[in-house]
């Protein structure tokens, strides 16, 4: 699986880490240990700098908590990586450990069990241990003694906003068309915006390609769409059955005054 997540960062995080008997992370900034839960054993990289603990980015009592439950912690200072490796599954993206993340932000992450993403970020992970310094109970003891000054919050109206779920479930659809079917609208018009579409898109090898549909539709941009194209006539067989490759749906498109709607698709180089 390979999947983009957003508002539901930290509860997946959660519910993958409790149920995971191998954790591996290197995470910028750490201050809430009840966001992303660890064990003996377990394997947490930040950046527990001087400034880093004194600006309120990193917390000393959250690092001596796991400090105390046995996690193998190390200080890397200009880490900026949000790495997660639990099990089989890991998840890269852009959201520290804290309350801020986790209530404030609009945070992004891809979550996957591809042994090739996971492989990656274990390796990452690793290589960024080696070259952090161990954190030992020395250590915990220095940093607790570092004055905070904490940066101010963001404004509290911002935590309603941040609650929304950003709608990123991409949907395939296997399409069938016919062959001879006449647009009602002007042409030239939805040709233009075919043209708008692929320049927008801006990669090189790109084709823009669109069809009609008539009625409601549940097609959203950023869906997946593979195309079967068919003469409109009956034909006994299924070798005039064209099969169009994949392509992801970049705008909905309806004229003024024209019932129907055109899907206009992207697909060739990226694809």
């Amino acid at each position: 699986m390979l999947k983009v997540i957003s508002a539901d960062i930290w509860r997946t995080i959660q519910r993958k880490a409790k149920g995971s008997t191998y954790r591996r992370a290197a995470i910028a900034y750490v201050t809430d240990p009840d966001l992303l839960p660890l064990r003996a054993g377990d394997v947490l990289v930040t950046d527990a700098s001087n400034a880093s603990i004194a600006a309120g980015r990193t917390s000393a009592a959250a690092l001596e908590k796991y400090y105390k439950s046995g996690v193998l912690l190390y200080n890397l200072p200009n880490l900026h990586a949000k790495v997660l490796v639990l099990d089989d599954w890991a998840v890269v993206g852009s959201a520290n450990a804290s309350q801020h993340s986790a209530l404030v932000y609009f945070e992004a992450a891809v979550l996957s069990d591809r042994p090739a993403l996971t492989g990656q970020a274990e390796k990452l992970v690793t290589f960024l241990a080696k070259e952090g310094e161990p954190v030992d109970q020395a250590f915990i003891k220095r940093i607790l003694a570092i004055p905070v000054t904490r940066v101010p919050r963001a404004p509290a109206g911002t935590r309603a906003k941040r609650r929304a779920n950003p709608p990123l479930e991409q949907k395939s659809w296997l399409v069938s068309l016919h062959g001879d079917v006449t647009y009602r609208g002007d042409q030239q018009v939805v040709e233009k915006v075919n043209k708008r579409v692929l320049k927008e898109f801006g990669t090189r090898g790109a084709v823009a390609d669109w069809f009609i549909w008539s009625g409601n539709t549940k097609f959203r941009g950023g869906d997946e769409i593979v195309e079967c194209w068919r003469p409109r006539a009956k034909i006994p067989t299924t070798r005039s059955v064209r099969v169009h490759r994949h392509g992801h749906i970049r705008k909905i498109f309806q004229e003024p005054g024209v019932k129907t709607k055109t899907v206009h698709c992207v697909c060739g180089a990226g694809f």
